[in-house]
């Protein structure tokens, strides 16, 4: 893989979004994988530090660098939020140009279709509010004092959680599905992503790891069924500005993104929510066409 492939207009017709990349050799599509991987990590983990290092000489330099980065890492400042999300954000390049090393231009990233294919995510909208705000109701604990920076965390839960969110999908359910389900198939497209995102998210339990897999799994079919990221982006959405909106009014936004452990019951309660929302909108897919699943 020594130099860029020519970007296509468009891959091969009558293919799967999982398969779009099929012509490439298998070595080039696991150095892609490995690459969209690392940097993913290494460029979301320099950026956020970087930015939360300009913050600390602004406001002062207060206290030690090294406990002022260890909170902004642990969302105890709205700032170390804003630094992690819009890291995780400029993830989006590293997904354009690994699809650019195979061969195909950034649109190819979305869907089959090769554009975000807008009505269809409005469609995928009411199901993931409704589905992803019962089960954050089920899960909301007793009422605790909120952050004294709850305002300030609302408007970056609402600015950034977003481009997250998306940043993430086209990383794992794009690029990754993408290079893996060319080498594997679709089974490999959908199960490696799903591990990758799952393990990517740090010190678990079983049961919270279990949660995470199982999204990436329903978020897998739902692409493949769908020919494209469009329903998955919206549910990764609304899920997290769900889940951070109710932890920023409860036990503080810290709590939802250092949590360790999570209880059988929330995780197959969770489990059984993604399975929904994955059967909802292939349902509706189904019955509503015409949605492409293959280009």
């Amino acid at each position: 893989m020594s130099r860029t492939a020519p970007v296509q207009e468009r891959p091969d017709p009558g293919l799967r979004y999982t398969a779009m990349v099929h012509r490439t050799r298998p070595g080039a599509l696991l150095a892609v994988a490995l690459l969209a991987v690392a940097g993913f990590v290494i460029i979301s983990s320099l950026f956020s530090q970087g930015l939360l290092t300009v913050g600390w000489f602004v406001t002062g330099r207060p206290g030690e660098l090294a406990d002022y980065l260890a909170a902004g890492r642990a969302f105890e400042t709205p700032l170390g939020m804003v630094a992690t999300n819009l890291a995780l954000g400029s993830t989006i390049a590293v997904a354009v140009g690994c699809l650019r090393l195979l061969g195909l231009g950034p649109r190819w990233l979305i869907s089959v279709a090769g554009t975000v294919r807008l009505r269809w995510a409005v469609v995928c909208l009411l199901p993931a509010v409704i589905i992803f705000g019962v089960l954050g109701a089920l899960g909301m604990g007793a009422g605790e004092a909120p952050s004294p920076y709850l305002w300030a965390f609302v408007v970056v839960i609402v600015l950034t959680v977003p481009t997250q969110a998306i940043a993430e999908e086209l990383i794992f359910r794009g690029v990754l599905a993408q290079a893996l389900g060319g080498i594997g198939g679709a089974v490999l497209g959908i199960v490696g992503p799903a591990l990758v995102f799952a393990l990517l998210h740090g010190s678990q339990d079983l049961w919270l790891f279990l949660n995470r897999f199982g999204f990436g799994i329903v978020a897998g079919v739902i692409v493949w069924c769908t020919g494209g990221l469009e329903a998955v982006m919206v549910a990764h959405v609304v899920n997290n500005l769900i889940a951070f909106g109710i932890a920023a009014f409860g036990p503080g936004v810290a709590a939802a993104r250092t949590m360790a452990t999570m209880s059988p019951t929330d995780a197959l309660l969770g489990l059984a929510g993604y399975l929904v929302f994955g059967l909802v909108v292939v349902a509706i897919q189904r019955i509503r066409g015409p949605v492409a699943v293959t280009g």
